[in-house]
């Protein structure tokens, strides 16, 4: 059995409404030229409550048209777009799914995944996403380990409400909070994950020990060139020049959040005005809490 390594960074927003976000390199390499799919669903005990962003997506296989189920899915990935900026799964039906279908796996796929955390009401069951890897039947690209349900997704995020929310991986839980690498491990003890868990949120002491700072000024879209050596360019940052040509680059959150603000717009961030409320992080990063486009 030909098996995955699916490596995960999180991100977790700091907010009063908290939202997990995940970064997410999928290694195909072992399943290279086989057709399969890769599954974002959302299932909503709460309609119309949750909903799951889609980030960055890139990949170097081929896609073919992609599947849906459920409440309504809009974006980039409807359009087979590679990259794709940003697909929004919306929570109005209990299951509702996204199946990104390949014609043929390539070596690997990324993107970022951002998924609310609006907390169910007491008493009640909560939301989920899931993610999953499986082949052209719809079968998971693993092996179970010994206890393990086979129908797993590959991880999980209950949504509790919380910063983070509860993060499974295979179907055992994992302390969202754990720094390093944390492994799944298959039947033969082989890895099945390689999980990096990267929180870019911080306590609410110190998130309210940071003096608040607001820019106002152009916003810019600038690459990174995380991109070098690969087929596509998975997309660049945001940051804002102020009055004085002072540029300031946004963390992680506030790329997130200006992607969004930038496509419901529906225009290129190139001239446009905006105030940045925020924190600085150091000299130059910019922790994003807020931004408002002025013309």
């Amino acid at each position: 059995m030909r098996t995955l390594v699916l490596i995960l960074t999180a991100v977790l927003i700091p907010a009063s409404r908290a939202q997990s976000v995940y970064h997410v390199e999928v290694d195909t390499t072992r399943v290279e030229g086989s057709a399969g799919r890769v599954s974002f669903d959302l299932i909503s005990n709460r309609l119309r409550t949750n909903r799951v962003d889609v980030f960055n997506f890139s990949t170097d296989g081929e896609m073919a048209a992609p599947e849906t189920r459920g409440g309504l899915i809009s974006g980039d990935l409807i359009d087979r777009d590679n990259p794709a900026k940003l697909t929004r799964i919306r929570g109005n039906e209990f299951r509702n799914e996204l199946a990104v279908v390949f014609a043929s796996f390539g070596k690997k796929v990324t993107f970022s995944v951002n998924v609310s955390e609006s907390a169910p009401e007491p008493g009640q069951i909560p939301d989920q996403f899931s993610l999953s890897v499986l082949d052209a039947q719809g079968n998971p690209l693993r092996q179970a380990a010994a206890g393990e349900a086979k129908g797993d997704p590959n991880f999980a995020v209950i949504i509790t409400g919380e910063r983070g929310g509860q993060l499974e991986v295979y179907g055992r839980q994992v302390d969202r909070r754990i720094r390093g690498r944390i492994d799944g491990i298959d039947a033969n003890g082989s890895p099945l994950v390689g999980l990096t868990i990267t929180p870019a949120w911080i306590s609410e002491e110190e998130e309210n020990s940071l003096p608040i700072v607001i820019f106002h000024g152009g916003v810019e879209e600038f690459c990174t060139r995380r991109c070098v050596g690969e087929p596509n360019c998975e997309g660049g940052e945001f940051g804002i020049m102020d009055s004085e040509d002072n540029f300031y680059r946004f963390d992680d959150v506030g790329n997130l959040k200006a992607r969004v603000a930038v496509i419901e717009r529906g225009r290129e961030p190139a001239g446009l005005k905006a105030r940045v409320t925020g924190s600085l992080l150091n000299k130059t990063v910019l922790r994003v809490r807020e931004i408002v486009f002025l013309d």
